[in-house]
């Protein structure tokens, strides 16, 4: 019997050597093993269909159901004792014959789960089109792969969610290859105009590509609001960085001028970690929404995700290639995301040579804005200390003169407006109207009095 189904593919890793080393405990992990496979593929709603000595073969009707069982089989094998599993998951067509099942479906989930390491998971891209829109999985991209008697490469995701390990790309092992590199047709060895026109049929697939990954053209209308990204790191101190991506591409898509952008007031969802009421707050008339996550890749890196959210349907329009930078480099994390995102309203003709602040200021500058209405002279230190972090960042001397304007503190106003008068040229177009709106608000203060 032929059937469609997600395909599930576990297995202990090192079991062999567990074996030689100490034959009772391997014994006892390989019980637990399968008892622990058959509880939850019951609650998943799956069919163990083989197990192969120290792995098993497991099958669903549903993608979403064998990536929730996966996760929680894996929550399952974290506590003592740890059970060391790789999982790999596929959806394909399977013929059931014999107790068994057989078929490409289940070579290339076997060869996905191949490539893991200890506690992660990993799933093909027709998994990860299936639960695309489903919140709840966190998803990074491993690259594409070659798998025996599969024609086409594929691309193999890890789930990216919180406790879950991604293996890194360089040392990935299994039953795959790397896509090999084209060999040079000789026509091209003819000369130049053979050359330019490879050329002009590059540039013309490589656009071609480009807008099948954009906005239409009534969803770049649409306004759109950018969501602080969530943060999934173990620490707790790096929550900033998701006001920080949201400020960036904020200000990326109105300097492209290429979106109606609404700026969202966080203090509504300081205290709520709820997805659905921090989007139930985004105000009325917002069609599109940017939203996404961080979350540790490595010791040493961190990886981001953004998604493109249609607000009246609810569902992901586009999720957006991890952006993956090392812990002193956010700056480049922070740009790369907001190019992304602004390359789906189309190609930004208005990039900003600005880099990003570094991390440290801004995070001072966000504990003066929690403080510019209940203690100015509390804030008005923290815009001072951002400053002092990274002299390139304006947005503390923008609220500094605001603050110092509102308190009525003519030394410190005019010392601030003196060095945002240096500053002038290197103003990007957003900056250039907040100096613009400072300097006539200051003309009719002055004029009142």
């Amino acid at each position: 019997m032929h059937k469609l189904s997600a395909v599930l593919f576990a297995d202990i890793a090192g079991y062999t050597a567990m074996m030689q080393e100490d034959e009772k405990t391997a014994l006892q992990l390989i019980n637990k093993f399968k008892k622990d496979i058959e509880k939850q593929t019951e609650k998943f709603n799956g069919r163990i269909v083989q197990y192969y000595g120290d792995g098993c073969l497991l099958t669903f009707e549903s993608s979403t159901d064998a990536v929730d069982c996966a996760i929680s089989m894996q929550y399952v094998f974290s506590e003592s004792p740890v059970i060391p599993v790789r999982i790999g998951i596929h959806m394909g067509e399977i013929m059931f014959r014999n107790n068994g099942a057989f078929g490409n479906g289940v070579n290339i989930a076997s060869r996905i789960e191949s490539m893991g390491i200890p506690g992660s998971i990993l799933v093909s891209k027709t998994i990860r089109d299936q639960i695309i829109n489903k919140s709840s999985f966190l998803l990074a991209s491993l690259g594409t792969f070659h798998f025996k008697n599969v024609k086409e490469p594929m691309e193999v995701f890890a789930l990216a969610n919180e406790g879950f390990v991604i293996p890194d790309k360089s040392e990935l092992e299994g039953k795959f290859k790397l896509p090999s590199k084209s060999k040079i047709p000789k026509w091209l060895t003819f000369g130049i105009p053979a050359l330019l026109l490879a050329a002009i049929a590059i540039v013309w697939f490589l656009n071609l590509k480009k807008n099948a990954t954009t906005l239409s053209d009534e969803q770049r209308e649409q306004p759109v609001a950018v969501m602080a990204f969530e943060n999934l790191t173990k620490d707790k101190n790096m929550g900033d960085l998701g006001l920080m991506i949201k400020d960036w591409i904020s200000y990326g898509l109105l300097e492209s001028e290429k979106a109606p952008v609404i700026i969202l007031d966080e203090e509504k969802n300081a205290n709520t970690k709820d997805e659905k009421e921090k989007l139930a707050n985004i105000p009325t008339g917002v069609g599109l929404v940017v939203k996404g996550r961080f979350f540790d890749q490595s010791e040493e890196q961190i990886a981001a995700i953004a998604e493109i959210l249609d607000v009246k349907t609810n569902k992901i329009l586009f999720t957006l290639k991890p952006v993956v930078a090392k812990k002193d480099s956010l700056t480049v994390m922070l740009d790369q995301l907001k190019i992304q995102v602004i390359e789906y309203w189309g190609e930004d003709n208005h990039q900003s040579s600005k880099r990003p602040p570094l991390f440290a200021a801004y995070a001072k500058y966000l504990d003066g804005l929690k403080y510019q209405k209940t203690d100015y002279l509390k804030a008005q230190l923290f815009y001072q200390e951002a400053m002092k972090e990274d002299s390139t960042f304006v947005a503390p001397l923008f609220a500094l003169a605001t603050s110092s304007i509102d308190n009525l503190q003519p030394a410190l106003r005019d010392s601030i407006m003196a060095t945002l008068q240096l500053m002038e040229n290197s103003f990007t177009s957003f900056e250039k109207k907040n100096w613009e709106n400072l300097k006539t608000r200051l003309a009719v203060d002055s004029s009142e009095k």
